[in-house]
């Protein structure tokens, strides 16, 4: 039996499958990394239940909008010459216009802390396969505490003094939730402060001090340059813009609220504008109402290196022009989100396995948890399904309701996690299924403390 150090270094070994990072990297940057249990974007899965990392179908989410609606705002106001935009621009030129008002702003002085307030919401599955439906879960917004040159036992300091809340996600959930016998929905209390001993700030594969962010280079072609040698040799079936689809996912983690300075995310912003398969999605509010344009991939997009939140949902990005930032990440289900399904239920969730290998009955029948032989493990409600000769390992994250359930194979590199058995969230194609919202990000010296 493996025991839990065993495990990490698996967990260690399947995020370091880039090693030539370590060629572009300067010689600072190159520091043992420790494995984690959930990066940035998959801070708001950690709520609500075990992390559910390869195959989840539950995502984050703020509201069923079609990805095509166009949420009116009037941009005119807030853009300045530097960023105003046309009428009708394309994703190049949105992001160009980011890049130009980023490039301009001061670089700031680093603190003793990057300090980064965030807010986010999730689909998931309720009820039972009898009377499933889907519930939004919204967190409030927590702020984190980066040191500049952190610890060995201090990367970052998160603090929230709320919780989180549910809600029926769809108004054709409200009759199953019903005959469910009209439960109470999900909610819970956060603890207030948590220390963690391992980084979720990251430069593709690898993990950065706050200080060492502060080396990447501001000129796009050398950006660039260190973005190609990353991703080389990467590769996903089925991807249509193989280069792109990488980078991209490196850029969004980058962006999202890594300490980088105004002329490195510029930079950023030009090498995205230059992807192939680059589109422009609409012009949308945030999930907090701030005003931008949504900007995708031709074929998806996902993260390069961390789960994504969905299967088969595509990451998005909000960007301002005006402010030349990221407002938000938002996933965005496909037509593979719904697992075969023809036709999403009016609920927003469908009826999933029963059984560890076997379809969901009927209609479903990509529907399966687990494969053939896999034996039932249960753990904080949710029943997942390990295969034969693995080993089970629950990596606690501390706040007991977001622990880690993994196994790991003989012979085999990597751990893996999934869905448990149990409802799907069944949701239309071109619903915007996920929301990571950034608040504000900044150095700060500070004394880290709730509600500061």
């Amino acid at each position: 039996m493996r025991n839990e150090d065993d495990l990490r270094a698996v967990l260690q070994s399947l995020e370091r499958h880039a090693p030539v990072l370590e060629a572009v990297l300067p010689a600072a940057a190159r520091r043992p990394e420790r494995p984690h249990r959930a990066s940035r974007w998959r801070t708001w899965l950690r709520i609500g239940g075990p992390i559910l990392v390869a195959v989840a179908v539950v995502a984050a989410v703020v509201a069923p909008l079609a990805v095509d609606k166009i949420i009116k705002g009037d941009m005119s106001k807030l853009n300045g010459p530097q960023g105003s935009v046309p009428d009708h621009p394309t994703a190049a030129q949105v992001l160009n216009a980011a890049a130009r008002v980023a490039a301009a702003q001061p670089a700031q002085t680093p603190g003793k802390y990057w300090r980064v307030s965030i807010a986010s919401t999730k689909l998931i599955p309720g009820g039972s396969n009898a009377h499933p439906y889907a519930l939004r879960q919204t967190l409030s917004p927590w702020v984190t505490w980066y040191p500049l040159t952190p610890t060995k036992n201090q990367w970052y300091i998160a603090y929230s003094d709320a919780g989180y809340t549910s809600t029926l996600a769809t108004p054709g959930g409200a009759a199953q939730w019903r005959a469910a016998g009209s439960p109470a929905l999900p909610s819970a209390k956060l603890r207030v402060v948590g220390m963690e001993a391992f980084s979720d700030l990251r430069y593709g594969p690898t993990r950065l001090t706050p200080a060492q962010f502060q080396s990447l280079p501001s000129d796009p072609a050398k950006l660039k340059a260190q973005l190609d040698e990353m991703v080389k040799g990467s590769y996903q079936a089925g991807v249509k813009n193989q280069h792109s689809y990488e980078v991209f996912g490196v850029l969004a983690d980058l962006l999202d609220h890594e300490p980088i300075t105004p002329q490195v995310r510029a930079a950023a912003f030009r090498v995205l504008a230059g992807l192939a398969g680059i589109q422009m999605l609409g012009k949308v509010t945030d999930p907090v109402g701030r005003p931008g344009y949504m900007i995708g991939l031709d074929g998806g997009a996902y993260k390069s290196y961390g789960a994504s939140g969905v299967l088969g949902a595509a990451l998005t990005l909000v960007i301002s022009p005006a402010a030349g930032t990221l407002l938000a990440e938002e996933s965005v289900a496909t037509p593979q989100s719904n697992n075969g399904v023809s036709k999403p239920a009016a609920s927003g969730a469908v009826p999933g396995a029963t059984a560890c290998g076997k379809p969901a009955d009927p209609g479903t029948p990509s529907i399966v948890v687990g494969e053939p032989g896999s034996r039932p493990y249960t753990y904080a409600g949710f029943t997942y399904c390990a295969p034969p000769g693995a080993t089970v390992k629950v990596l606690p994250s501390g706040d007991g309701i977001s622990d880690f359930v993994a196994w790991a194979k003989p012979h085999q590199s990597g751990v893996t996690t999934q869905n448990p058995l149990g409802p799907v969230v069944s949701v239309p194609p071109g619903t915007v299924t996920g929301a990571y919202t950034i608040l504000s990000a900044g150095w700060t010296n500070a004394t880290p403390a709730p509600g500061a």
